[in-house]
């Protein structure tokens, strides 16, 4: 049990410092106006224009460093995205623009995401209030939206993180909904199959009659969990999130054979651990569907 404890604080440690060479990440959702905490913190607003621009408002009263950039998703029609710098009394003291062909290739490693990366600016700038304006001549692009540079990635931001990363995915990114739809098939398959091994393992309910069909339909959501899984990841395997999910779907294989192979016996340890870490991977994956 000691084992299988320090392995978990192990992942987490090494997700949370994986995590710290990355923005904070944030999801820009029906609102004409955000409002920007900590903005010296590096952060990522990850949004879309719809007709109009996206305004972001920093407050500080005391003189700061203010670093932006803008980046946009990378493909073979990328636009561009333009940021205006505004002062509280309306002066422009900055302004992101620039040809889509000269803006540089950029890969995020944490999300293991690909973008196109334009302009920044880069100061300090006096106490009081500024407004980021994002727009583009059509007012119709994705974006993600970078301020401040100082890196800092506590625990629960990791945590957040891991929640936020798979809707921006599918969001942003446009992930095909048909492998997120077989992963969800497999993993209430598969999850499912083994909460009711467990529930009757616990309550000494089963008997080999009823538990080899359910075994065999937990290893079927497995395997089409990990079919659906590995299409995905393979087209974009350097991403840390991925590889989180990589140990964790070993993980599950490993325990869940060893919990059929005792089988008539309820593991105290081994079977409440698998549902948890079925439970962790469905956090990460199956919000993908529903955002």
């Amino acid at each position: 049990m000691r084992g299988w404890v320090l392995f978990i604080i192990v992942l987490i440690t090494i997700t949370c410092a994986s995590a710290a060479y990355s923005h904070q990440p944030r999801l820009v959702t029906g609102s004409d106006e955000v409002i920007v905490q900590n903005p010296e913190v590096s952060q990522a607003f990850y949004g879309e224009l719809k007709g109009k621009p996206v305004y972001f408002r920093i407050t500080s009263e005391s003189p700061f460093r203010l670093y932006v950039n803008i980046l946009v998703p990378y493909s073979p029609d990328a636009e561009p995205v333009y940021v205006d710098i505004i002062r509280g009394d309306g002066k422009v003291i900055g302004t992101l623009k620039g040809n889509i062909s000269t803006w540089e290739p950029y890969f995020e490693e944490f999300g293991g995401d690909y973008y196109l990366k334009g302009p920044e600016f880069n100061g300090t700038v006096d106490a009081g209030t500024y407004r980021l304006k994002v727009y583009s001549p059509a007012n119709r692009e994705k974006f993600s939206l970078a301020v401040g540079s100082i890196e800092s990635f506590p625990p629960d931001e990791s945590l957040k993180a891991l929640v936020l990363l798979p809707v921006l995915k599918s969001e942003i990114f446009q992930v095909p909904v048909i492998l997120l739809f077989t992963q969800f098939l497999g993993m209430i398959l598969g999850m499912g199959s083994f909460t009711v091994i467990l529930l009757l393992s616990r309550l000494k309910l089963g008997s080999e009659d009823v538990y080899r069909p359910l075994v065999k339909l937990g290893w079927a959501g497995i395997i089409l969990t990990a079919v659906a899984w590995i299409l995905t990841y393979i087209k974009n395997p350097l991403n840390i999130l991925g590889n989180v999910e990589n140990l964790i779907l070993i993980l599950i294989i490993i325990l869940t054979w060893r919990f059929n192979a005792a089988l008539p016996d309820y593991q105290r340890f081994r079977g409440p651990f698998t549902l948890l870490m079925w439970l962790l991977f469905l956090l990460i994956r199956v919000s993908l569907i529903f955002y």
